[in-house]
């Protein structure tokens, strides 16, 4: 398996992860049960009046990336870069495309990203396969979304994109956009050198 393959499979593994969460997103198991019987969710429903629909936390996973390229771009084309304030700068950019300011609150279950991040690790490590993992990771009284998120993730650059069924593929959004976004950040690093001016990438990642 190739570094493209696992970059692809951990991007599309995460929003795949977040779109099988998000239609549970904070609903109590007793609940996510009762609609979706004993196995709890297992294919996609739609969330947000689509079905395969991702949220805010795929939303800045790709603004991250976008604003980890653009600090690569910059820092090798001898400019003084901080790279925080440049990831700083790209969630500003994601703010910036919401109709409503997201409050960032710490609710009283707890669920904060050490949480988040021990249910998705818990579920990455126990999985027999990505799919299994994702699964796993959304059907509980919880952050479903970020916890798939977090799963697909892992699982993704371990199996790679080969690893995620086609029928999630086929409906999870913006699966073009999230593929361009891997391919981008696998080839950045070995054709940008900082000598020699690249428009399609200066352009996509400006570092000036």
């Amino acid at each position: 398996m190739n570094r493209l393959e696992r970059i692809k499979g951990c991007l599309l593994g995460g929003a795949v992860g977040d779109a099988l969460g998000a239609p549970v997103e904070f609903l109590e198991w007793p609940a996510i049960e009762a609609k979706f019987g004993p196995h709890g969710i297992v294919d996609f429903s739609p969330a947000y009046g689509i079905t395969g629909a991702i949220t805010d936390d795929t939303q800045m996973m790709l603004f991250t990336a976008g604003g980890l390229m653009r600090a690569y771009v910059r820092g090798s084309s001898g400019h003084t870069c901080h790279v925080p304030s440049v990831i700083h700068h790209a969630l500003l950019r994601w703010l910036m495309t919401q109709d409503q300011q997201p409050a960032v609150s710490v609710s009283t279950d707890g669920w904060v990203f050490k949480e988040a991040l021990a249910i998705g690790l818990w579920c990455a490590l126990s999985a027999d396969s990505l799919e299994d993992g994702v699964i796993k990771t959304v059907n509980h009284s919880g952050d479903s979304d970020s916890t798939g998120l977090i799963a697909g993730h892992l699982l993704g650059i371990q199996y790679g994109s080969a690893a995620i069924p086609a029928r999630r593929l086929k409906q999870v959004a913006l699966r073009e956009v999230i593929e361009q976004i891997a391919e981008d950040f696998e080839r950045v690093p070995w054709e940008w050198n900082g000598g020699e001016f690249d428009p399609q990438i200066d352009g996509a990642y400006p570092g000036r």
